[in-house]
């Protein structure tokens, strides 16, 4: 799925108003101009869409279907002569959206561009971000040396940024000189910038100085009363990433000395285990988080089942899913869980089940839902060799209509099943399709599998 706005923090604040004002200020002249003779554009479509209230989603993603960009056609919109004045905030806006669509430069001949009276911290701050998110150090470096000697109220969102590109870049020194720097501006830490000191303390083999993860508890010294649960899962996460079972399962220890645990722990300890290729060990954990859930959460199950399909386990997926119909946990699987039982049907060489199952899965599923694009290019070549024409067509038809994916790849893959043609390669239609993406790739809070 295409993200509509990036992740500056200067400007997901004011995505959701543009909009707002987007639709409102279209009104007049949707109002007045014929369709015959008005120029299509996202912001008239918009303002047909009715009430301004309701949820434009259905809008934007048709828009992007046709091969459209969102970004691109907002911040035209926002540089377009309207009927009211652009905000600080907007040009904040603006100065992001320039950089994801046009690049570095055009955004820095932009932010040039701005009067020194509307330089102020919001577009300083965006265009911070705009460096950070390019990986470009030096001048990062250079506008906060700028915001700080123009003396705006730097924040922990600015050093957050500046901790984060320290992290990914391996400059664990200088990270370790910023955080002194907010510590002495009594700078308070939020969860972000906590989240980034764990990592970089606990990921990095060795920081320069023999400081190991794991071995000097570095890492877990600057763990307060206040975070230590979102702080073990952290650990969990990163140790797993690191291979090191042995440290999973002592953060995890020492998580349960708090008392209960948070599902999103559990959750977080399941993942891990997963990654780890230790089932046993996960089993036993789901086991447990199953005696005594106060608050039942359906992602638990789900990456349990997902795993057990992935690794070729169907039969224990399929009593799971039994188990949980027969303990009355859920009704019926949905289209998640049916997803994955095909893809594990898929995988066990079931290609009937597999078909018959990611049918029911695409009946099922909402908006947002997306295949598995290795099953279903699979049971698309099963039904092209069963020479069931019909039947795959019936598929792409469903995921058409749910759009789940372009018409413009649905009459390619259509045509390719018709043709049957052998040099062509179904998956790689879809994944050419930058609206269909496996919702598995999604990122669980707490780990990945």
């Amino acid at each position: 799925m295409k993200h509509l706005i990036g992740s500056n923090p200067w400007t997901n604040s004011g995505i959701s108003r543009v909009f707002r004002v987007l639709s409102y200020s279209t009104k007049t002249l949707s109002s007045t101009t014929s369709p015959s003779n008005a120029t299509d554009s996202l912001h008239i479509r918009i303002s047909r869409a009715g009430d301004p209230k309701a949820s434009i989603v259905p809008v934007l993603n048709q828009w992007l279907e046709e091969g459209k960009h969102v970004k691109q056609s907002v911040s035209e919109w926002m540089s377009e002569e309207m009927n009211y004045d652009i905000s600080i905030g907007d040009m904040a806006i603006r100065l992001d959206l320039i950089s994801k669509v046009h690049g570095l430069d055009q955004a820095e001949k932009y932010f040039d561009s701005l009067p020194d009276t509307m330089r102020t911290f919001q577009v300083y701050g965006a265009l911070l971000n705009c460096y950070a998110y390019n990986k470009g150090l030096d001048k990062a470096e250079a506008t906060m040396q700028d915001m700080r000697e123009l003396g705006f109220p730097i924040n922990a969102i600015s050093y957050n940024v500046m901790l984060n590109i320290y992290c990914h870049l391996g400059k664990y020194e200088k990270l370790d000189v910023l955080m002194q720097e907010m510590e002495e501006k009594g700078i308070k830490h939020n969860a972000f910038t906590n989240n980034i000191r764990l990592n970089a303390y606990a990921s990095s083999p060795d920081r320069g100085d023999g400081e190991i993860p794991g071995q000097d508890g570095k890492a877990e010294q600057i763990v307060t009363r206040e975070t230590r649960k979102h702080a073990y899962e952290v650990f969990l996460t990163v140790y797993t990433n690191l291979g090191r079972k042995d440290e999973v399962y002592r953060i995890w220890k020492l998580y349960g000395n708090l008392g209960k645990f948070l599902n999103s722990g559990y959750l977080c300890m399941i993942s891990s285990l997963i990654k780890l290729d230790d089932f046993d060990g996960a089993e036993k954990i789901l086991a447990e988080w199953e005696s005594g859930y106060s608050f039942y959460d359906s992602r638990i199950p789900k990456v349990m089942i997902s795993a057990y399909c992935k690794r070729g386990f169907i039969e224990k997926a399929e009593a799971y899913t039994n188990s949980l119909i027969g303990r009355s946990v859920i009704k019926e699987p949905d289209a998640f869980i049916l997803n994955s039982l095909a893809t594990g049907y898929q995988i066990d060489g079931q290609m009937a089940k597999a078909v018959e199952t990611l049918k029911k899965a695409i009946l099922a599923s909402i908006s947002g839902w997306k295949p598995n694009i290795v099953t279903l290019a699979a049971c698309l070549k099963f039904l092209e060799g069963e020479i069931n024409i019909e039947a795959a067509e019936e598929i792409l038809q469903l995921l058409r209509v749910g759009g789940h994916f372009s018409t413009d790849v649905y009459d390619r893959l259509v045509m390719n099943i018709r043709d049957r043609n052998p040099n062509a390669c179904v998956l790689d239609q879809i994944k050419g399709d930058n609206e269909t993406l496996d919702e598995e790739s999604t990122r669980i809070r707490g780990g990945q599998i």
